[in-house]
Parts: C-alpha cells; structure tokens; sequence
C-alpha cells in the first residue's frame, strides 16, 4: 500500500492490537519513504538501509508512546535521524561525503550537462550541515509540509520556517562558488531535481 492511501491511524491500531499483517502493512508503506530519507542523509546504501531496519524496529517497539498517529512517517524520520547522528558521533565524522563511482577516463561530461549538474547539486548538499541538509531533503526533495518536518527535526514550524530560509541561501551561496549556474531559492526544487537525479 502507498503512503498517500494508508491510514495511519487504523493501521496503527492494529499494530497495537499485535495483528501480524497490520505491521507487514505498515512496514511496507514506511520502508520506502525511508529508505530514501536516510540514503539522501549518508550517500550509502547500506547504511541507509541499517539506518531504515533500525529506525522501523525502535518505532515498532515505541508506537505506544506515539501520541498523533498520523504523523508516524515524520515520526519515524526522526528516529531515523537520531540513529544518524549517533553514527556521526560514533565514528567521529563531522560530514558525510558522497561515494560517486569511479569515471572511466573518457568520459565527456561536456555531452551530458545534467550529469554535471547532478553531481555538483549532490555534491553542494552535501557541503551543508547536517540541519540544513536534512531540511532540505524533507521540504525540496521529499516535500513534506512543514508541520511534518517540525515533527522530524523537533522545532516549531516558525523555526522550520526560518532555517529553511538560511539553509537555502546557504546552499546557492555555495553552489554558486562552486559552478557557475545560478540557483534561486525560488526554484530550488525546479533546479535541482533531486528526486530524480540523486536517488540512485
């Protein structure tokens, strides 16, 4: 079942009533969604996909404590994102770098503009902290509202607002130092594409 036809809120019942096929349920509906949150936050399959295994089992194990059960996605987002950043502190690693295949020397990326502007807006996300990175990924990427991401990042939505703000002048700053196409925040998500051009 899609994200956009569950019900939160009957599956989660279900769950809490220990019904197998409610939790088959809800897992396959959040496994995706998050999946792609995480793999946007590391640049690596396979901790994106330890990062996802983890953040479905602990909110399985905590969905009694969810108060607003249409917001588990966001919810579990969270989660997802605490584990992060506990990996972060883990291995000391203040960035996390994106692992581009290696080019065959012959490759002309003059013929193919979009992949340079793939790799460079990839690579820019990357440059920002990991707040602002993680805005970006929910509102321009994954477009989830604002109350959602308030729910993900543990802010007011007035503070989501505002970061999101400086987290998108911060990346055409240094997406404009680093090449030479301009970005307006107006068009973030236009330009970058990202769903399509960074997912794999």
């Amino acid at each position: 079942m899609s994200v956009e036809k569950i019900n939160w809120i009957s599956v989660i019942e279900r769950v809490l009533r220990n019904e197998r096929p409610a939790v088959t349920e809800l897992i396959q509906a959040a496994q995706t969604p998050l999946f792609t949150f995480c793999f946007h936050l590391c640049k690596n399959k396979q901790l994106a996909e330890d990062l996802t295994h983890d953040a479905l089992l602990k909110s399985l194990s905590s969905l009694s404590q969810l108060q607003n059960q249409e917001s588990y996605l966001p919810w579990a987002k969270k989660i997802a994102r605490h584990l992060f950043l506990d990996y972060l502190k883990a291995s000391e690693n203040s960035k996390v770098h994106l692992q581009f295949d290696e080019l065959p020397e012959s490759a002309d990326f003059t013929q193919d503009p979009i992949s340079v502007e793939q790799i460079h807006a990839s690579r820019t996300l990357q440059l920002l902290d990991e707040e602002d990175r993680t805005l970006l990924i929910l509102i321009d990427i994954q477009e989830m509202s604002y109350e959602d991401a308030a729910v993900t990042l543990d802010h007011p939505i007035g503070t989501i607002k505002s970061k999101l703000s400086r987290a998108r002048d911060k990346f055409s700053v240094l997406y404009n130092d680093n090449g030479t196409k301009s970005l307006a925040d107006s068009s973030i998500r236009q330009e970058l594409e990202l769903k399509k051009k960074i997912s794999n």
